[in-house]
């Protein structure tokens, strides 16, 4: 409710969802935030921005084949239309893959990055984009140069606050909303 609130106050509707580090639990809360509000019937974009090692496909138990690929559409050789899948919840579609892309900075520096966030807004009343953790790849901050907003999720006893705030004030150096931390 209170991201649904902050997301809403001033009229944000690209967040960026990542973590400091791996296993930290950010992929379980932006498919659950997802979740959350394609039941209050809201559309709902879950971009799996993580094409390194993807992992929205298992959460959603997807079927992609390589025409749904983000990374191949990135790459080039992708039709938007085909990238946009259907789940089986009512108001939630998906970005993704299955595919690993090591190159995947690279990737991300595209012009197509922004014109697909762009047409996600102008479709969507939400899209969650679930990244690589910021402190290990910077695709984080370039998924965020696209977003409205940022939510750490931060995993207890795991990561040094240091390490939190530091990763947090590049978003902010960077002019990115934090618009807050999850504990998890």
């Amino acid at each position: 409710a209170k991201v649904e609130y902050q997301m809403a106050k001033d009229d944000r509707k690209v967040l960026v969802v990542t973590s400091a580090a791996e296993n930290e639990g950010k992929s379980t809360v932006a498919a659950n935030l997802a979740i959350s509000l394609a039941e209050q019937g809201k559309k709902v974009i879950l971009v799996d921005g993580d094409i390194r090692r993807p992992s929205q496909f298992l959460i959603f138990d997807l079927k992609v084949e390589e025409k749904n690929e983000l990374g191949e559409f990135l790459k080039g050789s992708g039709v938007l239309t085909d990238i946009l899948m259907k789940g089986e919840r009512p108001h939630l579609f998906f970005l993704g893959g299955r595919n690993c892309y090591s190159s995947s900075t690279e990737i991300l520096h595209t012009d197509k990055l922004p014109k697909l966030i762009n047409a996600c807004r102008k479709y969507a009343d939400y899209v969650i984009i679930d990244t690589p953790p910021a402190g290990l790849l910077g695709d984080a901050q370039v998924f965020a140069q696209c977003a409205d907003a940022v939510l750490m999720v931060v995993r207890q006893n795991y990561m040094l606050a240091e390490d939190i705030n530091d990763i947090m004030d590049d978003f902010r150096d960077n002019h990115t909303k934090i618009l807050g931390v999850v504990l998890n």
